[in-house]
């Protein structure tokens, strides 16, 4: 996306390691389109999955974003953590006028996978993602656990709502807090 010219390096973080942004508005929406076309979604779906995290429906939330895994991308393209960041990125940036998008930016005393900073007197959300060894329930729930533990271990967003979400091929399970 860098060398297509959507995407350009707002810093360097390391050897191998990039903060990214998108170039300006045109392109940005016309990633937002491309997005909604690959996932057979409209606008009111994503914005319908964000605000039950807002309204503390994180189950209908979990049900939604498993409907995405199972529908649409290749359990192939789904090999890390990186490949569900990148995924929900791309959700998030369909409702980026609601909401800051940062990915991988400092928060804390580390960097959140993505912290979404809200535009509209909602509360911020923080999502840590990490891939599980297996597609087991006990796996994916280990996962979750672990991602949630590294969102309060680093302070990534103390007021923040937090999901945790342990991804494995096409399942996922989530763990939320919302503490106020």
């Amino acid at each position: 996306m860098v060398h297509a010219g959507y995407l350009t390096i707002k810093a360097k973080l390391g050897f191998d390691e990039y903060v990214l942004r998108i170039v300006n508005g045109e392109v940005k929406q016309d990633l937002i389109q491309i997005l909604k076309r690959i996932f057979s979604l409209d606008d009111c779906n994503v914005y319908e999955m964000f605000e039950m995290i807002q309204e503390g429906k994180i189950k209908e939330f979990e049900e939604a974003y498993q409907e995405i895994l199972f529908n649409y991308p290749s359990y192939f393209d789904l090999k890390d953590e990186n490949s569900y960041h990148v995924l929900m990125l791309g959700l998030c940036i369909i409702v980026s006028d609601s909401y800051e998008i940062m990915s991988n930016q400092e928060k804390g005393y580390g960097r959140a996978d993505i912290y979404l900073k809200s535009k509209k007197g909602q509360r911020d959300i923080v999502i840590e993602m990490k891939y599980a060894e297996s597609e087991t329930e006990e796996s994916l729930l280990a996962s979750a656990e672990k991602a949630m533990a590294q969102i309060l271990n680093k302070h990534y967003g103390d007021d923040a709502i937090k999901i945790g979400i342990g991804n494995h091929q096409k399942k996922a399970k989530m763990i939320w807090k919302d503490i106020k």
